[in-house]
């Protein structure tokens, strides 16, 4: 954990030195989607290679920061004598974004979450189970080039640190897509 930790530390840093942009909470809904692709080696890559994956979240703003939501989907293929696994992360998280530029934004985020694994085959000899899951701890940090009107594009680096025996650090390189809409004014006053 001391390496997403120190991560999460520099980040918030980074992103904390450069005007941060207050906004009314709750006021916009910017809807994500992204490839993503686990880039490190640890005591997992041992047994399984990393898959394609991705990912979907919803954030708002809320004072300084913002509110995320999402999911994110992984395969990791058997690379021993043990079965393939898909894994789920459901997380929520909150951050702090801040403009460098008039159309280039850095952000940095926490987020807390379950990390589902999801086994080949039943009964194997590795775990003894089909799923698994776990809490996990992350940190994000990310930047957004808006394009034109609501849309983005983005590049991020996102740390996991899943709570199994013995834990699993998992750094994924991302790069996606984003529109930030105008929360609908029903919507906006269940929030306040």
């Amino acid at each position: 954990m001391a390496i997403p930790l120190r991560f999460a530390l520099a980040a918030c840093t980074l992103v904390g030195a450069a005007p941060l942009v207050a906004q009314v909470p709750f006021s916009t809904v910017e809807l994500q989607v992204q490839v993503a692709r686990n880039v490190n080696r640890s005591l997992l890559h041992e047994y399984w290679e990393p898959g394609a994956g991705g990912a979907a979240s919803a954030s708002t703003p809320f004072y300084l920061g913002f509110l995320e939501f999402g999911g994110a989907l992984h395969r990791y293929n058997a690379a021993a004598d043990v079965p393939g696994f898909g894994a789920l992360w459901l997380y929520g998280g909150w951050g702090m974004h801040a403009l460098v530029a008039s159309r280039l934004r850095l952000e940095a985020g926490l987020h807390l979450g379950n990390y589902r694994m999801s086994f080949d085959s039943a009964g194997n000899e590795f775990s003894g189970a089909i799923t698994e899951s776990e809490m996990v701890l992350g940190t994000s940090v990310r930047a957004s080039l808006r394009l034109s009107g609501p849309v983005s594009v983005f590049a991020a680096l996102r740390g996991l640190s899943v709570r199994t025996a013995p834990r699993m650090a998992l750094w994924y390189a991302a790069t996606g897509i984003s529109a930030t809409l105008a929360t609908p004014p029903g919507l906006r006053s269940f929030f306040r």
